[in-house]
């Protein structure tokens, strides 16, 4: 079962969509202050959901990995390792 905040993100990303597509209609106009409100909310919410630092610090984590998966000592030759005499780069 789907959590109410769960739930009303997905509603509200489906009324944004709809906004975006219908905002040129006038009937529209008369609910836009309601629309701005729910996506006020929306933004509250995923600040509550997702915090700001932990996201940061995740990146940086993130990013830490990646240096370290990346850093060699030495340059690999792949199509030697594969013994591959003649490369053929039309595939790439």
């Amino acid at each position: 079962m789907m959590k109410p905040r769960d739930h009303f993100l997905k509603e509200e990303r489906k009324l944004s969509e709809l906004f975006v597509m219908a905002k040129t209609e006038r009937i529209i106009w008369n609910i836009m202050d309601a629309i701005a409100f729910i996506q006020s909310v929306r933004k509250s919410v995923r600040k509550i959901k997702y915090p700001q630092g932990s996201r940061k610090a995740t990146e940086a984590a993130i990013q830490d990995l990646i240096s370290q998966s990346i850093d060699s000592d030495r340059i690999i030759n792949i199509f030697g390792e594969m013994n591959v005499e003649r490369m053929d780069i039309s595939i790439l």
